[in-house]
């Protein structure tokens, strides 16, 4: 794919991204909202590409992804930024992904299976919800 077809695809991407978040992040600031798309356009460009690091995910390699202009620096600093926002609320966050996950209705509870690990210094939390007779993580 050339180098303008990969910007398309990557702009087709960010738009949909954008769009989901916005409607399940209702109670962050449109800012942060932008802000968490973008991150999750890079998260998704990370795992779709072949990289080094032994399978770790690093900040280099999502602020690498990032879908803004500028320097390499410019979207490191950003990315740093936007995780150090005090306005990144724990709580809206952990509240838009269950949204996303379940959807609007919320029609009762819904059995979650947790899993830690700890790989070297890296503590990994999993979680696998059942669908269809399997867990799927």
């Amino acid at each position: 794919m050339s180098e303008v077809g990969t910007w398309a695809h990557s702009e087709k991407l960010a738009i949909s991204v954008d769009a989901a978040v916005s409607g399940a992040f209702g109670s962050l600031g449109r800012p942060v909202q932008k802000n968490l798309a973008a991150l999750c356009v890079s998260f998704l460009g990370v795992l779709g590409s072949a990289r080094s690091g032994q399978g770790r995910l690093s900040l280099a390699a999502l602020y690498r992804f990032l879908p803004t202009f500028g320097t390499p620096h410019a979207r490191e600093k950003r990315l740093n930024r936007f995780l150090d926002n005090k306005r990144l609320d724990p709580h809206g966050v952990s509240s838009g992904l269950a949204q996303l996950i379940f959807g609007k209705k919320g029609g009762g509870f819904w059995p979650i299976v947790f899993d830690q690990t700890k790989a070297g210094n890296t503590q990994s939390l999993v979680a696998g919800v059942p669908f269809e007779g399997r867990i799927h993580l």
